[in-house]
């Protein structure tokens, strides 16, 4: 399994504080596509990639 693959199966899903674990709300909203977590906000990202990195870069 690629090492990217991997990061994304243990990707973090609560912090936690002491002994406190408070949970992550992975969820938002990117040029009006909806997403739900880092494997969805990572599709949206690719399909509007040349607005993304040109916005990067000015």
């Amino acid at each position: 399994m690629p090492v990217l693959m991997m990061r994304q199966l243990l990707w973090r899903k609560h912090y936690q504080i002491g002994i406190q674990h408070t949970l992550i709300d992975t969820t938002g909203n990117f040029g009006g596509q909806a997403f739900k977590d880092i494997i969805e906000f990572k599709a949206a990202l690719l399909k509007r990639e040349p607005a993304f990195a040109r916005c990067l870069i000015e």
